[in-house]
């Protein structure tokens, strides 16, 4: 009875040991990829549709989708990360060398507008990793649809400077969705700009407070532009004429 048990552990054993080999001899890589959407940078305001196809050689384990939100470079549209809708989305595959699913995200109301990446990836039951696809894609949040408010306090409008004063803008901005950016430009009479200030900020009021030397300016007439946008890209522009002799 020893002697069985004995050689029933050894085949046992056996067993496990070619089942390991087999592991560690499969170094393929399975492959993931997006069938839907099979064109980058297309927009969604509700749920966004996924449809992705994973493939190996032997047999599938798990997926991972990843969507993140990518902050733009451009003044006008760049947003602290206020409520960016950061995903991650984690299924199981029982098995099988072809699976293909959908997944449907729902985009919840308060996500940040703006364009985000989707990544999706596999790994098999050897523990072999597939290389990344990747799509682009836009958030339109429409839940918001309220523009910040500007309040100047100055300049006035039509105020007059000497070239050796200090131009000074003054104004409250504020917004139900927290203001994330503003920006205050000064042009010409001919549209050149002559100076700009901008900050990145994440607050429902917010005193915008900057002060411009304007010694190098020539005699004329001026526009202050005051730029404000919300977390939901909403934004106010306001401009007021000055007059510098």
């Amino acid at each position: 009875m020893m002697k069985f048990r004995y050689i029933l552990m050894v085949l046992v054993v056996a067993a496990l040991v070619t089942a390991c080999r087999k592991d560690l001899n499969d170094d393929d890589k399975p492959i993931a990829e997006f069938i839907q959407p099979d064109t980058a940078n297309l927009t969604f305001y509700d749920t966004i549709p996924f449809k992705v196809q994973f493939t190996d050689n032997k047999n599938l384990l798990s997926y991972r989708l990843a969507l993140t939100y990518i902050t733009s470079t451009t003044p006008n549209t760049d947003s602290a990360k206020v409520k960016p809708y950061n995903v991650t989305w984690i299924g199981n595959i029982d098995g099988g060398s072809d699976f293909t699913t959908d997944i449907k995200i729902h985009i919840a109301d308060t996500a940040l507008s703006g364009q985000y990446r989707a990544i999706i990836n596999c790994i098999d039951e050897s523990g072999n990793q597939s290389a990344s696809d990747t799509v682009l894609l836009y958030i339109v949040n429409t839940t918001d649809t309220i523009k910040p408010e500007i309040s100047v306090v100055y300049p006035a409008v039509n105020q007059q400077y000497n070239p050796t004063d200090s131009l000074n803008v003054l104004a409250l901005a504020t917004d139900p969705s927290n203001v994330i950016y503003y920006s205050v430009t000064v042009i010409d009479s001919v549209g050149t700009q002559k100076a700009f200030r901008e900050n990145n900020l994440n607050t429902g009021g917010y005193s915008i407070d900057e002060n411009i030397g304007i010694n190098a300016f020539s005699s004329g007439t001026y526009n202050v532009i005051i730029f404000v946008r919300d977390a939901y890209f909403n934004a106010t522009l306001t401009t007021i004429p000055i007059v510098i002799n």
